[in-house]
């Protein structure tokens, strides 16, 4: 835990390694709680975005809570689909811009942060990159020996050639061209 002025340690607990976030989070939570319910207002708790679970959504209105929402948690994508439809971005800086929006989650009235950047946007685009290419070549590897595959029919060989486009998150397979062997 650090203080809001400067981030000054005020107190640190280790675990061993191996112990699971959702079984110390909750332990913690309930502990600073009872801490600052004594402690003087306006307090705000940022927390790790485990906190941000609905099992602990009871406990969100006494802590002044601010978090970071998790990819995962299913109610993200569509928030940030709505902030690009509505395009109101308030610019921080000349490639950074945040955009707030107000709804209820988990049965709260909730004040959400969406943040876009360039730099973000970039890193996106290189990581889409890098995977598109990487299932590019795994692709190419898998499909050379389907150029010696030999099927009954033609039928066949295209329901063939679908259920093998199918493994495919970032390509699509196109019609491919059939050789007839020739015997």
């Amino acid at each position: 835990m650090v203080s809001q002025d400067g981030g000054v340690p005020l107190l640190s607990k280790r675990w061993e390694g191996n112990t699971s976030d959702s079984e110390v989070c909750p332990k913690r939570a309930q502990a600073l709680m009872a801490t600052l319910q004594h402690s003087p207002s306006p307090r705000s708790l940022v927390a790790d975005a485990t906190v941000s679970h609905e099992d602990h959504a009871a406990h969100w209105p006494s802590l002044g809570l601010i978090t970071r929402m998790p990819q995962t948690l299913t109610m993200v994508a569509p928030v940030i689909r709505h902030a690009r439809a509505r395009d109101t971005w308030h610019r921080l800086e000349e490639q950074t811009g945040s955009q707030r929006l107000e709804f209820g989650h988990c049965g709260l009235a909730q004040r959400w942060l969406v943040v876009q950047s360039q730099a973000a946007a970039w890193r996106a685009e290189v990581t889409l990159s890098t995977a598109q290419q990487s299932e590019q070549e795994a692709i190419a590897h898998h499909l050379f020996p389907w150029q010696a595959q030999r099927c009954e029919t033609p039928l066949l060989a295209h329901e063939a050639w679908a259920a093998v486009g199918k493994q495919w998150t970032d390509h699509q397979g196109a019609s491919s061209p059939l050789l007839e062997h020739q015997r």
